[in-house]
């Protein structure tokens, strides 16, 4: 007698197994967990604000090389390099035409002395120039910076008109972000002979340093 045999194609153990899909799952889980460890390295470099010194409570006598009118001043510092410091450069600009008095604005950009003469000119130094009413100069080894505790590009340092210190710290809310923020705020306040509401503030931005290539 025939025997009739219905051949029906076995099915893939691999496509219907589950345990494909807890392969699936958990290399679905490492990529969220190598995705997420990413960002939040960015978000952490990204808002640690920089080293700082000591800056003087009253202008330092040593700075009569810094041009001082009757008013209050503002003194910036620069790392010529840090591109991250463009977004401190922004917040100036905005801030600048909303001073309703004369000041005194200086620009400072640290070159260290084992650098050519010339490195300091970088995009970030041009944009300075185009500043109106700003002074730009160069700071061989950061000596003016140290002056004024100044160690991470972007710091930003407010005296009256009596010499006395009214801000320090930086003007942005973040390392290379803009936006508003209560430096900025502050180094507005004073430059307008107001009581800024805050008298310092984190700086975000690269360390000055001497390990540049000329």
């Amino acid at each position: 007698m025939a025997t009739n045999i219905s051949l029906v194609p076995a099915q893939s153990p691999v496509a219907g197994s589950p345990g494909r899909h807890v392969v699936i799952a958990l290399i679905g889980v490492v990529w969220l967990i190598v995705i997420g460890g990413g960002i939040a390295i960015v978000f952490s470099k990204d808002f640690s604000p920089g080293v700082r010194g000591n800056t003087p409570q009253s202008r330092p006598a040593a700075t009569a090389d810094l041009p001082n009118k009757r008013g209050a001043t503002l003194t910036m510092f620069f790392h010529p390099q840090c591109v991250c410091s463009r977004a401190s450069m922004a917040e100036l600009e905005r801030l600048l035409p909303k001073v309703r008095r004369e000041v005194e604005v200086v620009l400072v950009f640290v070159r260290p002395s084992s650098c050519k003469a010339g490195w300091e000119r970088t995009d970030l130094w041009e944009r300075a120039t185009k500043v109106p009413g700003v002074t730009v100069l160069c700071d061989v080894d950061g000596v003016m910076a140290g002056r004024f505790g100044a160690m991470t590009s972007g710091h930003a340092v407010v005296y009256s008109e009596h010499g006395m210190l009214m801000y320090s710290g930086g003007i942005t809310p973040g390392r290379g972000h803009e936006g508003d923020n209560a430096g900025a705020e502050a180094v507005l306040a004073s430059l307008n002979g107001e009581d800024p509401a805050v008298s310092q503030a984190p700086v975000f931005g690269c360390e000055f340093c001497c390990e540049q290539e000329s």
